[in-house]
């Protein structure tokens, strides 16, 4: 059914309804007639979903939510849903505008990215989040431009992506920009068919897109030597860097335990009422590495030395054993010669690492709202 045969839900209703709405006030039920139509039209004529829903949601559901709740969803299980509707005014804070983040510098780690020189040649990069944000100056900032004020003169370089869930997309594939040579591919994607495209009726997705690639040279952190720190809450986006540092950087290593497997991704919507819907649109697969292991959605990512994190003191200061072990697989003798203060400074901020995986055990998988929406 393309988009000019789709059939006009009660017209004569509708357009009572819409007089009502601007003569007088709309009741609860009118508001809820309205806001089931926007719902209708978005899942009818944006996505896949055209021959799930019926033609006339009016005499079929009983709130708008329930035409989202029952889409299935062929990217991702039988069981689980990555479909969400928020009503109007129940809208996430910061959904579409960005993290919320008001941290300076005098406030490090409330900042999506801070970072530590370790020794002479080892630097250590934790990334929080992929996200963008007004500071206190009203000026925007992002990971991606935190990241660019680095120095980089280190030949070693430490990415810290434990418990980062994930963020912005567009943010996360600028950040991996500054670290992979051009045209380097990183992930591929697997599409949705004509998601957004106004008459489309299939459902089955397309095969495997070409890879993302890397579209600039000359950044800040091409050519160095990385290790890649991940934990079982290192998930969407935060998978996309990991898997694309791994997979795009000669030489590029994994430490930690297995990833969050998230490797799927939604749009959102947003509705003239405030309220917004969530469809799942597109799939990640590894650019690299055998093909058995390049799906990792619900699996997650095995790192190339699997390893717990544990915090501990050590004698006046605090160690990070995941930094430490990173830390020696770059630059040997590198437990003899970090920085003992800004270590420990490190390893107290990172506690709650500490033991909060499974060495060898699947990724816990959560429910889709506890998961970023990006």
């Amino acid at each position: 059914m393309t988009f000019m045969q789709q059939p006009v839900i009660r017209l004569s209703a509708v357009v009572a309804l819409l007089f009502t709405f601007f003569c007088s006030p709309p009741t609860e039920t009118e508001k809820d007639l309205l806001e089931m139509e926007r719902v209708w039209q978005y899942c009818k004529i944006y996505s896949i979903w055209q021959e799930f829903i019926p033609d006339d949601p009016v005499s079929v559901y009983d709130y708008p939510g329930e035409i989202v709740d029952g889409l299935p969803d062929s990217l991702h299980s039988d069981t689980v849903h990555y479909s969400m509707y928020w009503p109007s005014g129940t809208v996430p804070p910061g959904l579409f505008a960005g993290s919320g983040f008001t941290g300076s510098a005098g406030q490090a780690y409330g900042l999506p990215v801070y970072y530590a020189q370790l020794t002479d040649k080892t630097l250590y990069i934790r990334i929080k989040e992929f996200s963008e944000y007004s500071n206190e100056s009203g000026q925007t900032v992002s990971t991606f431009s935190l990241l660019q004020a680095i120095p980089a003169s280190s030949p070693n370089v430490i990415v810290d992506l434990r418990s980062n869930g994930g963020g912005n997309i567009d943010i996360c594939t600028l950040s991996i920009d500054l670290f992979l040579e051009k045209d380097i591919p990183y992930i591929g994607a697997i599409y949705r068919k004509n998601v957004k495209e106004i008459g489309d009726t299939g459902w089955a997705y397309d095969t495997l897109s070409d890879a993302w690639k890397a579209t600039k040279t000359g950044d800040r952190f091409e050519g160095k030597n990385i290790v890649v720190l991940t934990d079982c809450h290192t998930a969407s986006a935060a998978e996309i860097f990991a898997a694309g540092l791994r997979d795009g950087v000669p030489g590029a290593q994994l430490y930690g335990t297995v990833t969050f497997g998230k490797g799927i991704g939604q749009y959102i919507f947003s509705l003239a009422s405030g309220a917004a819907i969530k469809l799942t649109g597109f799939k990640f697969e590894r650019a690299g590495g055998e093909e058995i292991s390049r799906q990792y959605n619900k699996k997650g990512i095995t790192p190339d030395m699997p390893k717990q994190t544990v915090v501990k003191r050590n004698g006046l200061f605090w160690v990070d054993s995941l930094i430490i072990a990173a830390g020696e697989k770059l630059e040997p003798g590198f437990e003899n010669n970090y920085d003992r203060a800004i270590m420990s400074d490190l390893a107290r901020n990172n506690d709650r690492f500490s033991e909060s995986c499974s060495l060898f055990g699947a990724a816990k998988f959560l429910r889709p709202e506890d998961l970023p929406v990006y």
